[in-house]
C-alpha cells in the first residue's frame, strides 16, 4: 500500500451491500463532503446476491470510481469525496473477498478489510454484522494505533445507523476506548423496501421527495461520524449539527 499522503479526515469502509434498506449511509458521507470534510470510501462489490453495492450507487448518482491514488486526490479537491475499491488497494485481498459466492460464507478477510485505513485518514468508521464482533474491532483499531474511530452493528452490515434499534458504539476518542449507546428512534419497524429504486433515493438527495426512515438514519449516522472526527463534544450537539448539514447539503 504505497499511496500517497493526503489530507484525509474520515475513512469509510462499505463491504456489505444493501438488500432490505437503501445505503442511506452514501447520503451521510456525501453531505458531509459537501460541507468540506475529506472522505474516502473504500468496498468491495458484487459479493453477495441480491443486493445494492455502493459502487453502482455512486456511478448512478454521478461519482467516479477512482483507479488510483491520484484520481483519490483529484476527487477530494474538487469535491471533498472520493470511493476506490479494494481491487484498487489490494488485488488479493479482493479475490478473497470474491470467495464469498464459493464459499458461501463471509472469511475473517471481511474483518480485515473494514481495519484498511490506506490514506491514514484522521477518523475511521467500521461496520459489523454480528454484536458480538464489535469488541475485537474496537480492540484491533486502538491496537493499530487508530486514535478516533467507531464500530456499530450497521443496518445490513454497513456502517449506518439503524432507526428501529438501539445502536452500541465501541469507539476511540483521542486515543481513548468508549461505549456509548444510541436509543432506538421508532415506535414499530419501519417497513422494508419492496425493491431498491434508485431513482427515489437520488429524488431524496435532490430534495425532491421525503423519507422519514432515511432521513433519520442519514442525519444519526452523519452525527455519529461528527462526533467520531471530533467536530462536536458531544453526541447530541453532532446529532444537531448533522440535521443543519442535511438541510444545508445543497446550499454550500
Amino acid at each position: 500500500l504505497n499511496f500517497k499522503k493526503l489530507d484525509v479526515d474520515l475513512d469509510w469502509s462499505s463491504y456489505a451491500g444493501k438488500r432490505k434498506h437503501y445505503p442511506w449511509f452514501i447520503l451521510a458521507a456525501l453531505t458531509l463532503a459537501k460541507h468540506g470534510f475529506n472522505i474516502v470510501m473504500h468496498g468491495a462489490s458484487g459479493h453477495t446476491m441480491n443486493r445494492v453495492y455502493t459502487e453502482q450507487v455512486l456511478t448512478y448518482l454521478g461519482y467516479p470510481i477512482c483507479q488510483n491514488d491520484a484520481e483519490v486526490e483529484q476527487q477530494l479537491q474538487q469535491q471533498h469525496f472520493a470511493y476506490i475499491p479494494l481491487e484498487v488497494i489490494s488485488p488479493i485481498l479482493a479475490d478473497l473477498i470474491a470467495l464469498r459466492n464459493v464459499m458461501g460464507l463471509r472469511s475473517p478477510i471481511h474483518t480485515l478489510v473494514r481495519l484498511i485505513n490506506p490514506f491514514n485518514a484522521k477518523a475511521t468508521l467500521q461496520a459489523i454484522f454480528h454484536p458480538a464482533y464489535r469488541g475485537s474491532h474496537q480492540q484491533a483499531a486502538f491496537r493499530l494505533g487508530y486514535k478516533n474511530s467507531a464500530v456499530i452493528k450497521g443496518e445490513g452490515g454497513e456502517f449506518e445507523r439503524n432507526p428501529d434499534a438501539k445502536t452500541l458504539i465501541c469507539g476511540i476518542k483521542d486515543g481513548l476506548l468508549y461505549e456509548h449507546e444510541l436509543p432506538k428512534l421508532t415506535d414499530n419497524r419501519s417497513p422494508i423496501e419492496e425493491e431498491l429504486d434508485l431513482a427515489l433515493f437520488k429524488a431524496v438527495w435532490d430534495g425532491q421527495q421525503s423519507h422519514d426512515y432515511g432521513e433519520i438514519a442519514v442525519i444519526e449516522t452523519m452525527g455519529i461520524a461528527l462526533y467520531t472526527m471530533g467536530v462536536c463534544d458531544s453526541f447530541e450537539a453532532a446529532m444537531q449539527k448533522a440535521k443543519t448539514l442535511w438541510a444545508n447539503r445543497h446550499t454550500v
